[in-house]
């Protein structure tokens, strides 16, 4: 994944199994992260380990959340310096997006696809510490993935989900 720091359009943040920084509109690239995935590669035909979500708070550009094909979120709040598993009471599912709030820079969502693990319920879940917990909030949705979140900047507390029913 790739994206432009909300702060900032100079700033961007590119994904693999570690997260690059360019400050200067990609014209150069550097390295502000070990390996942010579990780092082990299921067997079979097809390996997993990447970066597959990043969000820039909107709130602080110091504090990055990453999400991996692993099952990890992985949280910064010092700008990529070091690093904080965030995912330790979250379903090891892959990691569909991670969305952080526009004014509360504790506050991010998580959603998750369980297809890999054949486990299709909903996963939307909510920290408002900073990753440090996590309250699960799908509620009644439909036991498929959730691959994207959106929170509503003109309704306090509205949020839209993509699930793979539309």
């Amino acid at each position: 994944p790739f994206v432009i720091d909300p702060n900032n359009s100079a700033v961007l943040y590119y994904g693999a199994n570690r997260l690059y920084r360019s400050r200067d509109r990609a014209a150069s690239w550097e390295l502000i992260s070990e390996d942010l995935t579990k780092g082990e590669h299921e067997s079979g035909t097809r390996r997993y380990g990447t970066i597959t979500t990043i969000n820039v708070s909107p709130a602080d550009s110091d504090i990055i959340y990453v999400g991996t094909d692993d099952g990890n979120v992985q949280v910064t709040r010092d700008g990529g310096i070091t690093w904080r598993l965030a995912s330790t009471n979250l379903p090891n599912r892959y990691v569909t997006s991670v969305v952080c709030d526009f004014d509360d820079p504790l506050k991010a969502y998580v959603t998750f696809s369980g297809y890999r693990k054949n486990d299709y319920l909903a996963h939307v879940f909510v920290t408002t510490n900073g990753g440090m917990t996590w309250e699960d909030i799908s509620g009644n949705l439909p036991e498929v993935p959730v691959n994207d979140l959106i929170i509503d900047d003109q309704y306090a507390g509205v949020l839209y989900v993509a699930t793979d029913l539309g």
